[in-house]
């Protein structure tokens, strides 16, 4: 092997082996990404399936009847508001914003609220996401701006998209004077569990992003009705996005062209579907194991005593994503734009490329060239490797899943990346805590 390999933690962990092969050290067995063995510590679990069937339930009961109603009640009284010169913004856990802003499929007219901006009037939209059921959520929107009626926001029509089975969101609601709240305070009621385990949490989080994303379809729907066309934003990957984004951006509709009218609930039912398919598509591929080799790469390396290096393509993750404190080796560091390989790796290290559409190997490469092994998430499969552990992906390429007949160079609308990529995300963390108990 070449000399420079020879690190203190490889020296480390030849000892290790030499040890296990005695009897006198156990655990996680070391598994590389060309094998396709399962891992000795995570042979027995099916966390990753069981959090993709707790998904993909979500998307094929939501919404009910009900829900369907008050997403078009809803979609319908935004319209009118942006229609009359109104502003959308956007609040709540950070993740959410940053899902529903700028990003294929995101809302091009939209401003993330923050309380030094003006006091929003009635013509205005506060569109409020919480994530989870916790107290994360409420590090940027205090629940106190709604419980007590903060006249910042209160003269805006206000949705929540959370969970009325969520403790805190439901106290606020309680503690909200309706009187004071001119244009009306709404739930969108997920019905996500409360968040107890990584499967819930990753049904709470998908939940809040597909509902909004869902309401988004049925806003694009209603404009239509009125003779008015959404602006969406197309991924800057797509050919001719970013022009098209730099174009449209700030606007709440496109000045041409006008698309037919389509029907109520067409749209949030075209979308939830597409996600339920590509969450089922994942369960059923070979990619939970490889969920499993990843999370077993995370386990050894934490083991080990060096770091996990983690960089995420998308956006809800970012600032989203709930990272388990028994993980104490994982650094979630940002976007993968923000990150220039191989730095801040050490020999050593695993370096988790949590991708979008193309397969990193430039990142790869460079991560091996300083003896971090990877974990790499993408659309695109990559090649088998020793110290790599590929999982593949089932959004389409350019995220959006949803054809609106008539949009502009055929962009689709609503994006399901984020959906896709959180039951991935909480599969991993379920599995790797699965993996870290095992003796």
């Amino acid at each position: 092997m070449d000399e420079k390999y020879l690190h203190p933690i490889k020296v480390w962990r030849l000892a290790v082996a030499a040890l296990t092969g005695l009897g006198l050290v156990t655990g996680c067995s070391s598994t590389s990404g060309s094998s396709r063995t399962t891992p000795v510590c995570c042979r027995e679990s099916k966390r990753t399936e069981q959090i993709h069937q707790a998904v993909a339930d979500w998307l094929a009961h939501w919404p009910t009847p009900s829900h369907t109603a008050n997403l078009t009640d809803l979609a319908e009284r935004i319209v009118d508001r942006l229609a009359a010169g109104g502003k959308l913004y956007l609040a709540g856990d950070t993740g959410f914003s940053d899902e529903m802003c700028f990003r294929a499929g995101g809302f091009a007219g939209s401003v993330v609220w923050n309380a030094r901006l003006p006091h929003l009037g009635t013509n205005d939209v506060l569109l409020v996401g919480r994530l989870e059921g916790g107290s994360k959520a409420t590090r940027e929107f205090w629940p106190v701006y709604i419980a007590d009626n903060r006249s910042c926001i209160s003269s805006a029509l206000t949705i929540v998209v959370a969970s009325a089975r969520w403790p805190l969101v439901a106290r606020t609601l309680e503690m909200a004077d309706a009187s004071r709240w001119p244009s009306g305070l709404h739930l969108l009621d997920t019905d996500a569990p409360p968040t107890v385990s990584m499967s819930d949490f990753a049904v709470g989080q998908i939940a809040t992003i597909a509902a909004a994303h869902a309401l988004e379809g049925e806003m694009i729907a209603a404009a239509t009705r009125r003779n008015r066309t959404l602006a969406f934003y197309p991924s800057i990957f797509a050919p001719g996005g970013q022009a098209f984004c730099e174009q449209i951006r700030g606007k709440a509709f496109l000045d041409e062209p006008r698309i037919g009218p389509i029907p109520a609930g067409h749209l949030a039912h075209a979308y939830l579907t597409a996600c339920h398919d590509q969450v089922e598509a994942f369960s059923a591929s070979e990619e939970p194991q490889q969920v499993r080799r990843a999370a077993e790469r995370i386990v050894a390396c934490q083991r080990r005593g060096a770091t996990v290096l983690t960089i995420v393509g998308g956006h809800v993750l970012q600032r989203g994503a709930t990272l388990p404190p028994e993980l104490s080796s994982l650094a979630l560091y940002g976007s993968l734009w923000q990150w220039d390989a191989p730095h801040g790796l050490h020999a050593g290290d695993l370096f988790c490329d949590f991708g979008y559409l193309d397969y990193p190997q430039k990142n790869v490469d460079a991560a091996r060239g300083v003896g971090a092994e990877v974990v790499t998430l993408s659309v695109a499969g990559g090649p088998a490797q020793e110290q790599v552990t590929n999982i593949r992906c089932f959004w389409k390429a350019y995220d959006g899943v949803v054809e609106v007949s008539g949009y502009p160079a055929g962009y689709r609308a609503l994006p399901s990346s984020g959906v896709v990529m959180s039951a991935v995300w909480y599969s991993l963390m379920d599995e790797a805590l699965a993996c870290l108990a095992s003796p």
